[in-house]
């Protein structure tokens, strides 16, 4: 406000608000998506069949931290990196039973130590959170998850109704591959998650090396 910038909410910037604006340069920061776990609406998979009358919701991990949930039934984190640790430690605070999936050996890898350990340590003293490492969510059977173990077994967990993908995320790039063919002149700089979905760390440093390019 103190410079004079003007600032546009609820706006989407596409071709027609580029063309428009005629601007010198783009800062492009469209950041991530978390993806699916493609959890049929209504029912899971079971050998390509759907079971009747189950019913697991998906939850993007922002919606869970924000909303949290009813807390019935069993929710799964897909991923036990630093987003999954943290949705798994928020529902848990709530009352729910949350179990963690890693097909990683370690939780919350991609914090340094020093973030890390206290994190883990907290997740890991709760109750009503058990953790799976080294395990890979193979799919649904009625209201269980089945997973795989190191050793290459199968187990199945009895009672999901949410399951929420942490680890699954995409990078928002269809916005730049579009203007960058449209304005083939015009200099983007992408920062952030659309670049690759990384850290806070990352993304302002990003940030702050468009603003010193620009």
């Amino acid at each position: 406000r103190n410079l004079g910038v003007e600032v546009c909410l609820w706006t989407r910037v596409d071709g027609d608000e580029i063309r428009g604006r005629a601007p010198d340069e783009v800062v492009l920061a469209t950041g991530a998506l978390f993806g699916s776990s493609r959890v049929p609406d209504g029912a899971m998979l079971a050998g390509g069949e759907l079971t009747p009358g189950v019913s697991i919701a998906e939850l993007d991990p922002m919606d869970a931290m924000a909303n949290g949930w009813d807390g019935r039934g069993l929710a799964l984190i897909q991923g036990g990196g630093m987003r999954g640790c943290a949705v798994a430690g928020r529902l848990a605070e709530l009352g729910g039973e949350v179990i963690v999936v890693e097909p990683g050996e370690t939780l919350a890898g991609d914090l340094g130590p020093r973030a890390r350990a206290p994190m883990v340590e907290k997740l890991t003293a709760r109750r009503n959170v058990k953790i799976f490492v080294n395990t890979s969510l193979e799919g649904f059977d009625g209201d269980g998850a089945v997973l795989r173990n190191e050793n290459n077994e199968l187990c199945r967990i009895k009672g999901v109704r949410l399951v929420v993908p942490a680890s699954l995320v995409e990078p928002r790039i269809e916005i730049f591959a579009s203007l960058a063919d449209e304005f083939p002149h015009m200099n983007f700089h992408p920062a952030g998650d659309c670049s690759g979905p990384r850290g806070i760390f990352e993304a302002v440093q990003e940030g702050a090396a468009a603003g010193r390019a620009i």
